[in-house]
């Protein structure tokens, strides 16, 4: 198997009514939308750590992706 797309895209989606805790306010979510293709197959998937619920920043998330598409870029996989 080769995945034949890999495409990593950044949202930042407002709430609809600022999320209140103890320390913070969060007025909206950012993090990001994934998307892999291999022959007729297609995958969704999202990433969006919260600061304060999460042990991974985005920034964490945008290692680890970075890290996974250098693996995977021109290997096959059976």
């Amino acid at each position: 198997m080769k995945i034949s797309q890999f495409t990593v895209t950044p949202f930042s989606i407002p709430f609809v009514k600022p999320l209140q805790t103890s320390s913070n306010t969060y007025s909206h979510r950012k993090g990001v939308w994934l998307h892999l293709k291999w022959k007729n197959f297609s995958g969704w998937g999202e990433a969006a750590p919260l600061s304060g619920f999460s042990n991974e920043s985005l920034k964490d998330v945008h290692y680890a992706l970075e890290g996974f598409h250098q693996a995977i870029d021109g290997e096959s996989f059976d």
